[in-house]
């Protein structure tokens, strides 16, 4: 455990000391110079740059992901439930005598693995499946990965966006929790991450049905609950609604979602007509 500790501080010394280095130029500077210089990495074209650290973090996990067993008691769970999901299907599968504390969204992702296991005929106990267990959150670090290096690049330039991939994907956590010990924990975190975007570009409705898919994956994901219900992305770049015209689900897309689905705007405006006769 000591190990593992003074890894992790190591690591979050150099992503510090590598962001203080990647700070942007003092306003006294050349704006002509400051744009050239954030353009690149290195003086390399950015792509290639995040490409190439892509690909060493993928190759890194498929190497890890490969050689060590992982958490022998949850590997040897996903593949049985993997099997069983072929076997006795989702509709007999709670009603068997056979230990399963996960709901069924992740189950839909041990489906499909399993489906591609029997495809290509690979055995059930060789260390190839073990990997292919671990694909899911795997394949879901290497997309928060460039999920945030596209975020990023906008707002923050070229050297910080690479600087945040790069400290999430070789973050030890993260690749400890996926590629060795093969949890969900990445998986979640993607339908999380993709549950922010999709709210933070107003599509409420699919930022719901990706949330609960995240809910029915793995039950932690409850803790963001109050995220989601009380506040929006975007809350804070909006200009205030006058109070005459604002409503109690303004702050809230999910309030939003079931205050226009039962129609009560037209209460609350009826409601509204009734206070200013009083």
């Amino acid at each position: 455990m000591t190990i593992q500790i003074l890894l992790a501080a190591l690591f979050l010394a150099a992503v510090l000391w590598l962001g203080f280095r990647a700070a942007p130029e003092t306003e006294g500077a050349p704006v002509r110079r400051a744009r050239i210089k954030e353009a690149t990495v290195f003086g390399l074209p950015p792509v290639p740059v995040f490409c190439a650290v892509l690909a060493l973090g993928l190759i890194l996990r498929f190497i890890l992901g490969y050689n060590i067993n992982g958490f022998e008691a949850d590997i040897s769970c996903f593949k049985a439930w993997a099997a069983y999901t072929h076997d006795y299907g989702f509709n007999n599968m709670y009603y068997r005598d056979f230990f399963l504390d996960y709901p069924p969204g992740y189950l839909y992702v041990l489906y499909i693995i399993e489906a591609f296991r029997r495809l290509f005929g690979v055995d059930q106990y060789a260390q190839s499946y073990t990997l292919m267990i671990k694909l899911a959150p795997i394949l879901s670090d290497i997309a928060c990965a460039a999920a945030l290096w596209v975020l990023a690049r906008k707002k923050l330039g070229e050297k910080s966006a690479l600087l945040i991939a790069f400290a999430y994907l070789f973050c030890p956590a993260v690749i400890v929790n996926s590629s060795v010990w093969g949890q969900a924990d990445s998986f979640c975190a993607l339908l999380l991450l993709c549950t922010l975007l999709l709210l933070w570009y107003n599509h409420t409705p699919l930022a719901a049905f990706v949330y609960g898919f995240g809910i029915l994956s793995k039950p932690q994901m409850l803790i963001f609950a109050p995220v989601l219900i009380l506040g929006h992305p975007q809350k804070g770049l909006e200009k205030p609604r006058p109070r005459a015209h604002h409503r109690p689900c303004d702050d809230s897309p999910f309030l939003h979602a079931v205050y226009k689905e039962f129609r009560l705007p037209e209460a609350h405006r009826n409601l509204h007509r009734h206070h200013r006769l009083l």
